[in-house]
């Protein structure tokens, strides 16, 4: 009997519509532009026995093992430009659309807040950071989700776990509390149904990432459900029996494939809304984008017939004496610079108040 036909589609939405679902995404998830595994395909270009920065790698864990700080930090880049050129593949589209309120992410990537940025969708956006003090953020709801890279970010190489020695390092800092927001471990807790995708489960420190989440010690039955390509069948007995985890199926494709659709009759799909929060949204993601004439266009379209619209009008016509100055050659490049950064601070003060 194929797995995926044990799955109670209607208790999965209905835990997703009443905000007590969390989705945690694996290496699994990721593919490359023609299909490939990500996370198999960075290793083959990494090419660890002939990489002058890599001493080793441990395959069985997926850490390296570095004689130099440098080497460590060029490795970085090269992981952050692979992670960064990976498309949203559609089962990517797809899971976006469904509203979680919380979405942990093990891979370092930004591939999920892209596409939440390309479809103009709001979210907050949190990871790792070692021995750093809590971070509060806003109560995460369907409309305004948490992404939580749960073992750092590309956007920062201090927060990769890449040896283990960052593992070590994790887990200290984790067991301390001094890491992980005190309020994101609390709606953990309270979570009725947690869905794994493509998730490493045979990898030790995943499991003992479970028990510091305390999933061991909730009593709601095989109210966790798994999918994975081809998981092995002595793991997936350990996890049912330590963790209450039901894997339901062994393709993703399809799995996502069917919970979308699922989604889609019970009408429990994000919809484009165009709130003062996603045009924000735009208009800040334009300006982190280097884009500041199009982030002064959004606003001034947003701005009409509101208390901001002489705002608009004035900080627009600034935008353009500044402009006009920098075409002339009346401003070095450090001045163009320093101007424009002033005036994208002068326009996210506006959003703030707004």
């Amino acid at each position: 009997m194929n797995k995926t036909e044990a799955i109670n589609w209607d208790f999965i939405l209905e835990k997703i519509r009443e905000e007590s679902a969390v989705l945690i995404l694996g290496p699994e998830i990721l593919t490359t532009s023609d299909g490939q595994p990500a996370h198999r395909e960075l290793i083959r270009l990494l090419d660890p026995p002939n990489n002058e920065k890599i001493l080793r790698y441990y395959e069985r864990d997926g850490f390296f093992l570095f004689d130099e700080g440098q080497k460590r930090t060029l490795l970085c880049h090269d992981i952050k430009r692979f992670y960064n050129s990976l498309p949203a593949n559609k089962m990517l589209e797809q899971l976006l659309d469904i509203p979680f309120h919380i979405i942990l992410n093990v891979n370092p990537d930004r591939v999920l807040q892209k596409a939440f940025d390309k479809k103009g969708y709001s979210y907050e956006e949190l990871f790792y950071k070692r021995d750093r003090p809590n971070t509060e953020y806003k109560q995460p709801t369907a409309n305004r989700p948490l992404i939580y890279n749960i073992f750092g970010s590309v956007e920062s190489e201090e927060s990769m776990i890449l040896t283990h020695d960052d593992l070590f390092e994790y887990f200290k800092s984790i067991f301390a509390g001094k890491s992980m927001p005190n309020a994101l471990k609390l709606k953990l807790l309270e979570a009725k149904n947690f869905i794994f995708l493509g998730l490493e489960f045979d990898h030790w420190y995943m499991q003992l990432l479970l028990r510091e989440f305390e999933i061991h010690k909730q009593q709601y039955s095989f109210t966790r459900y798994a999918a994975n390509q081809g998981s092995n069948p002595e793991m997936e007995v350990f996890c049912t029996e330590q963790f209450k985890i039901n894997f339901i199926s062994d393709n993703l494709s399809q799995f996502v494939g069917k919970l979308h659709q699922e989604a889609v009759k019970a009408d429990l799909i994000r919809k484009e809304e165009e709130s003062f929060d996603s045009e924000i949204q735009k208009i800040k993601i334009s300006i982190r984008d280097g884009d500041l004439e199009e982030a002064l266009d959004l606003f001034q379209e947003m701005a009409e017939q509101t208390a901001f619209e002489d705002d608009a009008t004035i900080i627009a016509g600034r935008y353009r004496k500044f402009q006009l100055r920098a075409r002339r050659g009346a401003l070095t490049e450090d001045d163009r610079m320093a101007k424009e950064a002033e005036l994208s601070e002068d326009l996210l003060a506006m959003l703030k108040q707004m």
